[in-house]
């Protein structure tokens, strides 16, 4: 008779086979993805003479190549810091663009590229980063009245998200020689990204992605009630300090570099939770794929079907997304 722990070792082997087949599915995805586009590439020409298409060897390794490596390490990130924020919060609606974090990490990296224009590529990081962690403890400084429950975090993430949003508007009306570049930036696009850029997203996806998954255990102790968490000697507001400032780092590390792609870190944790109910441990890595794929998709849909227009992929996904959270709210009755 199978015992108990041989089933966890089947079910765990399942699992990270499960894991290998959809991340080689993801590579397969952003293969395909680089070949499609305004300008299509036809891997049948290409790759006999590989050296001597010089158009379609920049169009490809230059320009589409970097954008989807970009977009899968921000979508992994955008995921991954909705699926702790949900956990932390104890609330399925919680994500960055909901309760303020996107917002407030966009209008302080605005800021510092309209104050610090010649060095704002390194500014930039340090400056979303901050913003992120100024609209996160405003938003549970006006939700902790009487004890913080799940619909006034929503309400008071979404003031602080309006609030961060009209002084990005405010700024940008009264700065009209920046407002193209950075109205697309603001949209979510993945236009233009170098390969530089990419150097600087890996780490912090690498990173963020490790510390979450070392943490997962404690984020699972965390969606229990507070009093089994204190029964078991966890130190709460230090946890959940902890795995705030981690969700803050992994999205406006993702925000100064292509803009606050909303839902992102909505639907993904959501999908995934139902799929391996309420294990961080598995949760982490299946968002971060899901998240990678989500970007990606939305990125691809927006430069292929309006070709020779291009969507930025923040409004693809908030299309997406939108129906999605209606009917979240719908179901949880908020």
């Amino acid at each position: 008779m199978m015992t108990v722990f041989t089933k966890n070792i089947l079910s765990q082997t399942k699992q990270i086979s499960l894991f290998f087949i959809l991340f080689i599915a993801l590579a397969i995805f952003i293969l395909f993805s680089s070949f499609v586009g305004d300008v299509k590439i036809n891997i049948d020409q290409l790759l006999p003479n590989i050296v001597h298409n010089y158009l379609e060897n920049t169009i490809l390794f230059e320009y589409r190549l970097p954008r989807l490596l970009i977009g899968a390490c921000t979508g992994a990130q955008f995921a991954i810091a909705g699926a702790i924020l949900q956990a932390v919060t104890k609330n399925q609606l919680a994500a960055p663009n909901i309760i303020g974090i996107n917002s407030g990490a966009s209008f302080f990296s605005v800021l510092s590229l309209l104050v610090f224009s010649n060095s704002s590529f390194f500014l930039l990081p340090v400056a979303a980063f901050l913003g992120a962690l100024f609209a996160s403890i405003l938003v549970y400084l006006f939700a902790f009245k009487n004890g913080i429950t799940p619909l006034r975090l929503i309400l008071s993430g979404i003031a602080i998200d309006a609030f961060f949003q009209a002084g990005t508007t405010f700024i940008l009306v009264n700065n009209t020689n920046e407002v193209g570049s950075i109205y697309m930036w603001l949209s979510g696009s993945l236009w233009g990204k170098e390969w530089h850029e990419f150097y600087y997203i890996l780490p912090c996806t690498l990173i963020g992605t490790f510390l979450a998954l070392i943490l997962s255990q404690r984020i699972n102790i965390l969606t229990l009630s507070d009093e089994i968490i204190i029964g078991l000697g966890v130190n709460i507001n230090l946890s959940r300090i902890i795995l705030l400032v981690l969700a803050i780092f992994l999205s406006s590390s993702a925000v100064c570099l292509v803009g606050p792609i909303g839902f992102v870190g909505l639907i993904v944790p959501h999908i995934m939770r139902a799929l391996f109910d309420y294990d961080y441990k598995i949760i982490i890595p299946f968002s971060a794929l899901g998240g990678a794929f989500l970007v990606i998709l939305s990125d691809t849909i927006g430069r292929t079907i309006f070709a020779p227009h291009e969507v930025p992929a923040g409004l693809i996904a908030t299309l997406i997304g939108s129906p999605y959270f209606i009917y979240l709210l719908l179901k949880e009755r908020y």
